[in-house]
């Protein structure tokens, strides 16, 4: 890409005259105070020259046409006239690199977003620092990136250093002194050293898997061509690095071995968050792709003007804002990988764009062209719960909590037996910082009180067909659950709730955050039955001299299975719900549970759950004990 000789001529006489030849865009250029609102330039012209315009070859009349006509969020062209105003070219919240990287127009009062950067030996360099998307990963330029991101992170302080730890129980040891060319597995009994990890998505057709009968031959020499494509580019990526050891769970764990398996999954915790750095193989759907084939190369970019600080006039190249959305990529379908990627102190990201290295501190793109991330990104989970009081623990742990599940739930398993397996390493690695016991992808104590009151989308309902874990536990369903928004908001505590006792019994002791047989949660508290009467109006059906006599009208009850037909429920107040500190003041209210008693039996079932009652509802009755499982 030719950066242009004379930046006048890559716009058309109109916009260089009412745009970028004005004081104002030149402001603009230069406004690198995040907290000053600087006020751009703005303008109207004629549709029909904007189109004739572009059609004549003006790169910033291509590109607002280009925002009118985009598949999602166009800008709609009413009128004879579009109103344009430049911005700004601050860059958005959570982007990588620092600078001057993303560009901001309103055009007929809609938002018309972009992203600029420049070649290295551009003037504007140090002002706009964003470079072009890489798409050629399997390069000495590309390991060299990836060596500097690592010595770099060794010195962030909220990184862990870089150091060598205990392996886990195999390791692939990818260029072994006698054969540098015939990686082996190694059984490394307690030895320490640093390795990679790979996090990926086996996919239906995983091949290379280590038996029982294999294993003692993959001591002598592991054969490259019975492996998938995924575990030879991540073996070419550990040798790249100078790493000796890699561990891959489809041939570092015996796969025809449940005991084997048992003692490994007892150690997922410890495997990811003690990997040097782990690789994401994120575009692939399954283990036969690989991750290292060149990218597609991006959307073409236009040059506009640009003016330096020291009143140079250049250009930089601008392409219509693409927000990297992760959840969109195949790996991230997956329920395992979730706690390989929160676990893992760095990651390498061979994402369906280009290649990113996240840690704690930041996430980066290879080439440093820009990040953008489509949602707040947080993978310092762990990292939040470090130095918080007492006073304020269980909200913060509950919160953190409340987004792990969410996250976890939209993510699939081949096997729903696998629901709590599938996060036991996230959940050991959150017991050190939680008071309470783990109960069936819950936490006992306060945190409680917000935990129990997950909800669903009520479309796409779906039980899981076999007992994975009792009613009040989200893991109890084969669908997506959610935390409603106010949870990231307001307080949550217990509402006179006693906890008399909670029972789940473990499929396997050796497994303390696995796989439940059963469970039960007896409580005390205040209860109060109602009735629905229609999808959306639920009634009191006892009543007491100093309640109140009919339901909120703030209230919501909903049930998690909107097409059954429940008659008789009762109403357990578990949380008081408050507000403190902010612009968002709320009386105090209170949350709980929907229960059900089971048929022939003294015990009740969780059904759905509500919202927003006040505490009057409650005034003048008894707390009650009941069971629910």
């Amino acid at each position: 890409m030719e950066e242009a000789d004379d930046p006048r001529l890559l716009v058309c006489h109109e916009c260089w005259t009412l745009l970028f030849s004005r004081d104002e865009y030149r402001t603009v250029c230069q406004s690198v105070d995040e907290s000053v609102i600087y006020e751009g330039p703005s303008y109207m012209i004629p549709i029909k020259a904007v189109e004739d315009s572009a059609a004549s070859g003006c790169s910033w009349c291509s590109f607002v046409l280009s925002g009118a006509r985009r598949e999602t969020n166009p800008v709609p062209l009413q009128g004879e006239y579009l109103t344009i105003e430049f911005s700004s070219f601050l860059s958005r919240h959570m982007s990588t690199p620092a600078g001057i990287n993303c560009a901001t127009a309103i055009v007929n009062y809609n938002v018309l977003s972009g992203t600029i950067f420049v070649r290295e030996d551009s003037v504007a360099r140090d002002i706009v620092t964003a470079r072009e998307i890489q798409t050629h990963f399997n390069s000495d330029r590309a390991s060299n990136q990836i060596l500097e991101w690592l010595v770099d992170c060794d010195g962030h302080a909220t990184c862990p250093s870089i150091m060598p730890l205990t392996l886990p129980t195999r390791v692939i040891d990818v260029s072994p002194a006698d054969h540098p060319d015939m990686p082996k597995l190694v059984e490394t009994k307690g030895a320490t050293g640093c390795y990679v990890a790979l996090s990926y998505c086996w996919g239906l057709d995983q091949i290379g898997l280590t038996t029982t009968s294999n294993l003692e031959m993959r001591k002598q020499q592991l054969d490259l061509r019975a492996l998938s494509q995924s575990s030879r580019d991540a073996i070419t990526v550990t040798r790249s690095l100078a790493i000796k050891y890699l561990w891959i769970d489809a041939i570092c764990i015996l796969q025809d071995s449940a005991d084997d398996k048992v003692i490994e999954l007892a150690s997922m915790c410890r495997i990811y968050q003690q990997a040097t750095v782990t690789i994401v193989a994120a575009s692939a759907t399954s283990a036969s792709q690989g991750f290292l084939e060149d990218r597609n190369p991006p959307e073409p970019a236009v040059q506009i003007p640009f003016w330096t600080p020291d009143d140079t006039l250049t250009s930089v190249y601008l392409r219509a804002e693409e927000l990297y959305d992760d959840e969109e990529e195949p790996i991230n379908s997956r329920a395992w990988t979730l706690q390989e990627q929160l676990l893992s102190p760095r990651l390498l990201i061979y994402a369906t764009h280009t290649l990113q290295y996240q840690c704690r501190e930041h996430t980066v793109n290879l080439g440093n062209s820009i990040h953008a991330p489509a949602h707040l990104e947080s993978r310092s989970f762990l990292g939040t719960l470090d130095g918080v009081s007492e006073e304020i623990r269980d909200q913060v742990v509950g919160r953190a909590w409340v987004d792990i599940v969410r996250m976890y739930t939209q993510r699939r398993l081949s096997f729903q037996e696998d629901k709590l397996t599938a996060l036991a390493g996230i959940a050991e690695a959150f017991s050190s910082h939680v008071p309470g016991d783990y109960i069936a992808g819950l936490w006992s104590g306060e945190v409680l009180a917000r935990l129990l009151l997950w909800a669903t989308r009520g479309k796409g309902y779906a039980a899981s067909s076999t007992y994975i874990a009792p009613s009040w536990s989200w893991a109890s369903l084969d669908c997506p659950v959610f935390y409603h928004h106010f949870h990231h908001m307001h307080t949550f505590k217990l509402y006179h709730v006693s906890v008399i006792s909670c029972d789940v019994l473990l499929d396997n002791e050796t497994l303390p955050f696995g796989r439940l047989r059963s469970g039960e949660l007896r409580i005390e508290a205040y209860i109060r039955s109602g009735h629905f009467e229609g999808p959306r109006s639920f009634r009191w059906s006892s009543m007491s001299s100093s309640s109140a006599s009919s339901v909120d009208q703030e209230m919501f009850a909903t049930l998690d299975d909107p097409d059954t037909q429940e008659e008789d429920l009762k109403c357990l107040a578990i949380a008081r719900r408050t507000s403190e500190g902010g612009n968002m003041q709320i009386t105090p209210v209170i949350d709980g549970l929907l229960i059900s008693k089971i048929k022939k039996s003294t015990r009740y079932r969780r059904v759905g759950s509500f919202r927003g009652l006040h505490e009057n509802n409650f005034q003048g009755f008894k707390r009650e004990s009941l069971t629910i499982v």
